[in-house]
């Protein structure tokens, strides 16, 4: 990493790390969370600022946030820094497409399929909120999917049966 603390404390008195520390198992995927966080708050209140001291050390300290993650040590981190910046992009742009992807993604996980790995998940959760767009709760990403079920979808209606019971026609 580039900076001068490249694996900051996970200390839960931040904010920002307080906000990912009990949604995201690993802890260097909540330090990545609470940056992104971080430096997206910060863009947000550079909106507020005429352009000069003030401003200058805003922009300075979120592109150090967004270079310590693309000069990351692995490969891992630096995907994973471009995988949310991009759905944060796409939360921005085409919310209502969006939307649509989230809940085709959830009804997907619900039947035992899951096209994302966990980390893309939690970061289509996480942009979808900083978007404004959606709340991530801890129940939304609990990675409790339902175990699927053997067989065709429709097995148990053709065979009269479901699991262990007989089926009403």
């Amino acid at each position: 990493m580039s900076t001068e603390n490249p694996t900051p404390d996970m200390d839960l008195d931040d904010p920002f790390i307080a906000r990912y520390a009990t949604k995201v198992p690993d802890e260097r995927e909540v330090l990545m969370r609470a940056d992104f966080a971080r430096m997206h708050d910060v863009l947000a209140n550079m909106d507020k600022l005429e352009v000069g001291d003030e401003f200058d050390r805003l922009v300075g300290q979120a592109d150090e946030i967004d270079l310590r993650w693309l000069d990351a040590d692995t490969a891992d981190e630096r995907a994973a820094w471009a995988y949310l910046s991009d759905a944060h992009d796409d939360w921005k742009s085409a919310p209502a497409t969006m939307a649509r992807f989230h809940d085709q993604i959830g009804h997907d996980r619900a039947g035992g399929w899951d096209p994302l790995t966990p980390m893309e998940w939690r970061s289509q959760l996480q942009a979808r909120e900083l978007t404004g767009h959606g709340a991530w709760t801890a129940e939304r990403d609990t990675g409790q999917v339902r175990a699927p079920l053997p067989g065709h979808a429709f097995a148990g209606l053709v065979t009269g049966r479901d699991s262990e019971r007989e089926v009403e026609r």
